[in-house]
């Protein structure tokens, strides 16, 4: 089951043997009492447990993103719960216990939000659970077992203490590019490296760090999104293949093993990995605008969205053998989730 998002929140159920189906969830639940803003979407989607939340907003002044909704979207054995208003934010993070959620309503230039940027931990349930912090105009980025990563507006990264505000110690330079995290770790390049860097994988609570080659001519795309597994150990990345005139050839997705510094392509040709329809105003042959990686959450298997824009389309590797790919769907999906045990 993956919660997927765009302009609308669908879930896509695939079973094992018999057809795919997908179905649409609300956006939101406040009606007239919490606008979205025009053309409201989903823009962040995390997997906690016991479901998946969703933040959806609109952007208004200056082109920033408005105060949204977050909705905890509970799942269970009997099936899929109806969505809950847990918080109203533009930027949110997954706490550390996946349980829990770190919500901020950022001001400019992040998004048009109080001018204190609060930021304050939220349950399942729409309890707060702590009380709201300034971030004095930084934004949120990620909650790790040390503390939030966060960003200034001059780009600069820290890692600060939630309760007291002062920095911590991470030894990940204050410009470098954020590929990935999970609580225990944060995967980074360079800002300087340009193209086929080496990975840096930092382990927050202080273990050794590791570095990983990429692949000669290939890049990381911000749009796209990576994913550790449950482990920590695996860590599947989307790549960019730039040509030798600088064009973008396709995106691949490769699997790095933390611990023994390898990188390892997901079988198949660069995604998408079969033809989307033809369409008038769709991104052009043999493009993805948006790849997503996810691990599963009960086992080892990694699922890819790949979208161009007007179509999606979704693959899944168990970790050996060939990609399994299903039809090309209507719509579009950059943001995608599965739900927590």
């Amino acid at each position: 089951m993956l919660f997927l998002g765009g302009e609308q929140l669908r879930i896509l159920n695939v079973p094992r043997r018999a057809p795919t189906s997908l179905t649409g969830l609300p956006l939101g639940t406040g009606g007239a009492l919490h606008p979205l803003g025009p053309d409201p979407a989903v823009e962040q989607i995390v997997s906690a447990a016991g479901g998946v939340v969703v933040l959806v907003f609109g952007h208004g002044s200056a082109g920033l993103p408005d105060i949204g909704d977050v909705l905890f979207v509970p799942v269970s054995a009997s099936g899929v719960g109806p969505p809950r208003l847990i918080a109203r934010a533009n930027y949110m993070a997954l706490a550390p216990n996946r349980r829990d959620i770190w919500v901020e309503q950022a001001a400019p230039p992040w998004g048009n939000g109080p001018a204190s940027s609060p930021t304050w931990l939220v349950g399942e349930d729409g309890h707060r659970l702590s009380g709201a912090r300034g971030l004095k105009g930084r934004v949120l980025v990620s909650a790790t077992v040390r503390g939030l990563l966060v960003r200034s507006p001059d780009q600069k990264l820290a890692l600060i203490d939630p309760v007291s505000g002062r920095p911590e110690r991470s030894g990940i330079p204050e410009d470098a590019i954020i590929a990935g995290t999970d609580a225990d770790h944060v995967a980074w390049q360079t800002a300087a490296c340009g193209i086929g860097c080496v990975l840096h994988v930092t382990d927050v609570r202080g273990g050794p760090d590791a570095e990983i080659p990429l692949p000669a001519h290939t890049a990381i795309n911000p749009n796209d999104t990576s994913d550790f597994d449950a482990s920590g150990q695996r860590f599947a990345l989307p790549l960019d293949t730039i040509d030798h005139q600088g064009a973008f050839a396709g995106t691949d997705v490769y699997v790095a093993d933390i611990g023994a510094r390898t990188l390892a392509r997901v079988p198949g040709p660069p995604v998408p990995v079969a033809a989307l329809p033809a369409v008038p105003g769709a991104f052009p042959a043999g493009s993805s605008d948006v790849v997503s990686a996810r691990w599963s959450v009960g086992g080892p298997g990694l699922w890819l969205v790949a979208t161009d824009g007007l179509y999606f389309q979704v693959a899944y590797w168990s970790g050996h053998g060939p990609l399994r790919v299903l039809p090309p769907e209507g719509g579009l999906a950059y943001k995608f989730g599965v739900p927590g045990p």
